[in-house]
């Protein structure tokens, strides 16, 4: 054990600090019609380019087009990796989404 990892005092000095409260998860959406892989090709990248643009590892980009839901953040930062627009159509209105963190 280092000098700096021990705790040197009483018990009753330490803090329990509770865990924050979790996030409610980001919704997946399905993905069976989007034909991400067909989408990629046309753009004449590869797994791997597409997975730098993103951050991600080429495997998790494998894993996305072979699946069949995803959360909507990835699917806008995919098709924006691939110089492509998400828009989001309700009736009566149109709006792009983008990802913004």
């Amino acid at each position: 054990m280092t000098q700096q990892s021990r705790f040197i005092g009483k018990m009753s000095d330490l803090t329990i600090t509770p865990p924050a409260k979790p996030q409610p998860d980001e919704p997946w959406f399905d993905t069976t019609n989007l034909r991400l892989k067909e989408l990629r090709h046309h753009a004449g990248l590869t797994q791997a380019q597409v997975a730098e643009k993103i951050g991600m590892r080429p495997a998790h980009i494998s894993r996305l087009e072979n699946s069949q839901d995803a959360r909507l953040s990835t699917i806008i930062a995919y098709v924006t990796a691939l110089g492509g627009q998400v828009v989001l159509e309700l009736p009566g209105h149109r709006e792009e989404l983008r990802q913004v963190a």
